[in-house]
């Protein structure tokens, strides 16, 4: 645990988390005031039996779909980041590759010059072994 703590410290994810959480404790406080207002409201007003029930449903369907609204933004806006984020390592990831393939064939062109210049240090000792073979003959 404590590893993951230094580890989202140096990330930002602590951060994130702390944000995301609080975020999410407003949200959840707000819309619980409201229908808790919303229903203390409704039972403490002048009205009819059918009347409150009525009004007690509305601001119950009201209150799901500010809930249900709400959830689909999230959702949406956590789709939309979870798309970017792949695409961007995605991106990434090609970028890495060009890279990779870049070097590789940086490697072979310089492995071809070494093994040319072997080539011309072998042809040129050959040729001094042969000379020096012929003075010890001669």
């Amino acid at each position: 645990m404590f590893i993951q703590e230094i580890i989202g410290a140096f990330t930002g994810q602590n951060q994130r988390d702390r944000r995301r959480a609080a975020i999410v404790g407003t949200v959840s406080g707000l819309l619980g005031g409201a229908l808790i207002g919303g229903t203390l409201g409704l039972l403490f007003a002048p009205k009819s039996g059918e009347e409150m029930r009525e009004d007690i449903s509305d601001a119950a369907a009201k209150g799901y779909n500010t809930v249900k609204d709400k959830a689909t933004e999230v959702s949406d806006k956590v789709s939309s980041k979870v798309s970017e984020t792949y695409s961007q390592f995605k991106d990434n990831v090609d970028e890495g590759k060009r890279e990779a393939r870049r070097k590789a064939r940086e490697a072979r062109r310089h492995a071809r010059n070494v093994g040319e210049t072997v080539d011309v240090a072998t042809d040129i000792i050959g040729e001094e072994v042969e000379e020096a073979v012929e003075d010890v003959k001669a």
